[in-house]
């Protein structure tokens, strides 16, 4: 983690943009031919960082490749999955995102507007009672609420709300 500006806020630490020779070369490290395609598309993921999907990343490329195809673009995104270089979120919700941040972490994702922020892993034990006899690899750690733009907001159209209703309705009125 990074600290950002000097408002004592973290960010993850992002590597820098690597150049297509750099690009090529870690595709061949991860036993990946080096195509003009899957370059093209590492390149994207990176410029893009963060949680991207693969209609995201296919909008960035379009320009400079034309032809690509969507579906090119999902198969590189999983074939980076398959060898460590993205992790797959599948949210339940919306298109599949893909983060380029591999490390242990879990999401906060908002409930009105999908924005997804990751947060530093908490530890979670599963007491071995618990577990049925399933041998724990790996924990993810999803929390939904809402961001606070979108919390701001709600509150805004409650207050907006409140304010059109007689007296004794706005007693009754709840937020969250």
């Amino acid at each position: 983690m990074t600290r950002s500006g000097g408002g004592g806020r973290f960010t993850p630490s992002r590597p820098p943009r690597p150049s297509l020779d750099e690009t090529a070369e870690l595709l061949h490290r991860r036993g990946l031919r080096a195509t003009p395609q899957r370059q093209v598309i590492v390149k994207a993921v990176r410029s893009l960082g963060g949680h991207v999907t693969a209609e995201s990343v296919f909008e960035q490329v379009r320009s400079e490749l034309p032809s690509i195809s969507l579906k090119t673009v999902y198969e590189t995104l999983h074939s980076l999955v398959a060898v460590g270089e993205l992790q797959e979120l599948i949210l339940g919700v919306g298109p599949t995102h893909f983060d380029t941040i591999v490390r242990p972490h879990h999401h906060l994702i908002c409930l009105n507007c999908n924005r997804i922020q990751d947060i530093d892993p908490v530890e979670c034990i599963i007491p071995p009672q618990q577990r049925r006899g399933f041998s724990v690899v790996r924990t993810e750690v999803t929390v939904w609420g809402r961001c606070p733009f979108c919390k701001k907001l709600r509150l805004e159209r409650n207050d907006q709300l409140d304010s059109s209703r007689p007296p004794a309705e706005r007693s009754r009125s709840v937020t969250s």
